[in-house]
């Protein structure tokens, strides 16, 4: 299929590649064997020139509990570290906004769950290199003021808070909210988790 030809090479750095399927429809002349031949004019590569990331100010963050430790660098540098597609390597719409989802993820995991993130890639150069800036404002960062259990008439808090991985003063993760689910429904008691 053309168009699957097509965004294949796309998602691949390759955005203006030329995709002509050329039919036989007598192959070896006999009648009604087709054999179908996709001519592929790829083009050149585009690739990430310069990648950007606007908005984590290391000052900021330096009053900031992250991970367990002060480090006016952490956050910067560990938003540099989660992105999955780096300077040098093809460039294309959906591999920056995958960047977009790791650097929403990353920030999800470190208590700001209210983060916003967009992203622009100026036009290819001559050398065809892409350059992309991310705008990152993380919000508010969230921490655990205190865990309340509500709702378990039956189930003793032990069994429940052994289960959560929640602990006062560190920020709001999301893969311990998703963690914390997984393990009380793995319990088989719970019909519902919030």
């Amino acid at each position: 299929d053309v168009a699957v030809i097509k965004a294949y090479y796309i998602s691949s750095g390759f955005a203006d590649v030329k995709v002509d399927p050329q039919v036989d429809k007598n192959h070896g002349n006999l009648p009604d064997h087709w054999f179908v031949v996709f001519a592929i004019n790829e083009g050149p590569r585009q690739e990430i020139g310069k990648l950007a990331l606007h908005g984590v100010d290391p000052a900021l963050a330096a009053g900031l509990r992250f991970g367990g430790l002060f480090s006016p660098n952490a956050m910067a540098a560990g938003i540099a570290s989660s992105v999955p597609n780096k300077e040098g390597q093809p460039y294309s719409a959906a591999r920056a906004q995958e960047n977009q989802e790791a650097i929403l993820s990353y920030l999800g995991d470190h208590g700001y769950g209210r983060a916003n993130v967009s992203w622009k890639a100026a036009p290819p150069s001559e050398a065809h290199m892409v350059d992309l800036t991310y705008d990152i404002q993380p919000g508010p960062q969230e921490i655990i003021q205190r865990v309340i259990l509500m709702g378990n008439e039956h189930t003793r808090a032990g069994i429940i808070s052994r289960n959560v991985p929640f602990q006062t003063g560190a920020p709001l993760r999301q893969s311990d909210i998703y963690e914390a689910q997984r393990k009380l429904y793995d319990l088989g008691i719970f019909n519902q988790v919030q």
